[in-house]
């Protein structure tokens, strides 16, 4: 797993550095969160793109949303939280998408079309009903189109606003 985490590090800082506000996440911070995400990874949702000689081009991270055990389980672990979260795994049927980026040298070169295409074709049709791609720019617009072109619909916009005083 530290492997795969150095290479998703790698795409990450890279795809997002040129973003509004981005602060490169340091190799510890990516360890930090990937222990935190363990318990929640799957496999067929953490996905690296890379040429065939093994050069990591781009990543993509999607998440299940726990939240809908979580809300379920009335912010208590104990004593039986914890076993309602265990079941209540297998009902999760919606998706976050986490981070999805192509390092600069590939971007616009479908990379992004093909890590789409595997979320689609991992996706159980009895299983995942909905998903959701939060903070998403709205400068970022191959980002935009594309998930519009799958039916995705920009329900929420939030803005910063900066004033010198």
């Amino acid at each position: 797993m530290a492997a795969e985490i150095a290479r998703f590090h790698q795409v990450y800082n890279e795809a997002w550095g040129d973003n509004w506000g981005f602060v490169p996440v340091t190799t510890e911070e990516a360890d930090f969160h990937a222990k935190s995400l363990k318990m929640v990874l799957d496999e067929d949702w953490a996905l690296i793109a890379e040429k065939e000689d093994g050069e990591v081009v781009g990543a993509a991270l999607t998440l299940p949303d726990i939240n809908q055990v979580l809300a379920r389980m009335g912010g208590r672990l104990l004593p039986f939280g914890w076993l309602k979260f265990i079941r209540g795994r297998r009902h999760i049927n919606a998706v976050r998408i986490f981070a999805l980026g192509v390092r600069n040298a590939y971007q616009h070169t479908g990379v992004a079309a093909a890590l789409y295409v595997r979320h689609l074709q991992n996706t159980d049709p009895d299983g995942v009903m909905s998903g959701e791609a939060g903070w998403i720019l709205e400068t970022n617009e191959p980002m935009n189109r594309a998930l519009e072109g799958m039916g995705g619909v920009v329900d929420r916009k939030f803005r910063v606003y900066e004033k010198f005083l």
